[in-house]
């Protein structure tokens, strides 16, 4: 028996097109974007340097570096 939607389309399971995949790649570039315009007001006004610090990488068991070495 066929499942059709209301609009007359067959029901398919299983089959995921493009448009459905979640593409998680561009998470945090807004406020990247105004991390760096913000930078660039104060130190064009000469009112502060700020550095940006990446993260550690965890490494495969998802621990940082630094709570590798306490025997935990």
């Amino acid at each position: 028996m066929a499942i059709h939607y209301p609009n007359g389309k067959a029901y398919e399971s299983g089959k995921q097109t493009a448009e459905d995949a979640v593409n998680y790649g561009g998470r945090g570039m807004t406020l990247e974007a105004e991390l760096n315009a913000s930078n660039q007001y104060y130190r064009a006004a000469k009112r502060a340097v700020i550095y940006k610090k990446t993260d550690p990488d965890p490494d495969r068991q998802g621990r940082l570096p630094s709570a590798q070495s306490g025997g935990h």
